[in-house]
Parts: structure tokens; sequence; C-alpha cells
């Protein structure tokens, strides 16, 4: 065993290091305290894209209102695809549920992204270019998932 490693419980990989997670028992079952927080859930869509949400969860979504929102403003996300509980209950909608809303609250207006560095070149040249871009993005905490 490498120094500094201490074992734990579970199966041993091929350096002999244990791994975090056992090889029996690490399904998680609906009465695994994990679940609790998952117990009503929602797919929204927003900006394009789809998200998976629950209840009291922190989101990064597109930058809201040019970063210039309040923190504890209210956010109401109303392009709603699915609703469902952890029991395997769930309203889809065609292409959205009538009726079906989630709010969410601001936690920070603005957060910036992680930076992404784009560089170009040609082949048998002295020509580089070098460029970069970091999205700008708003935290929303979900509150209510209502339908």
């Amino acid at each position: 065993m490498p120094p500094g490693v201490t074992p734990t419980k579970g199966r041993t990989s091929r350096r002999g290091v244990r791994s975090r997670f056992p090889r029996t028992g690490s399904r998680l079952s609906l009465q695994s305290p994990i679940w609790e927080r998952f117990t009503m859930y929602a797919i929204i869509e927003h900006s394009g894209s789809q998200r998976h949400v629950s209840k009291d969860e922190q989101i990064l979504v597109d930058l809201l209102d040019e970063g210039q929102s309040k923190v504890g403003q209210k956010v109401t996300f109303d392009k709603v695809l699915v609703v469902g509980a952890a029991g395997g209950s769930a309203k889809l909608g065609q292409p959205y549920v009538s009726g079906a809303t989630v709010v969410g609250e601001v936690v920070e207006p603005l957060v910036k992204g992680e930076k992404i560095h784009i560089q170009k070149f040609r082949e048998k040249k002295t020509w580089r270019k070098k460029t970069g871009h970091r999205q700008q993005y708003t935290l929303v905490k979900v509150t209510a998932i209502n339908g």
C-alpha cells in the first residue's frame, strides 16, 4: 500500500488501495437516506437546454437581467417538461406540463464560469492566435416545485 494511504471499507483495486464504494450493497434503494433530498423533481427547459432540478438545489443558469438582479429576487421557470416524485409517479408534458412551475430565488447574481482557452495555428507557418472566453452565470436556489 502506498505511504499516506489509509485502508477503507470496500473492495481493493489493482493498486492495492481500497475503493470508497464497495461492490456489495452499493445500490441505492428508495429507503436510502440520500433519496430524501429527491422527493420531488422536475425537468425544466431554460436557454435552450434541459435541466433536472429538485427542491433546495442550487443551479447555474444563464445570466439574468445582465447581472443586475438582486439577491433574493424570485425567478419562475414555467417551461416544465416533467414533474415527478421519487416513488415513480410523474406527469409528462406535451411539450410542457400545464400549470406547472418551478420557483427559485437568486443566491448570487453574477458568477463567472471557468476560463476557456482557444488556440489556433497554421502548420508550417509562424501564425498563432490565442483567445479566451469566460461565461457568466446566475446562481439560483430552487425553492418550490408546483405541479
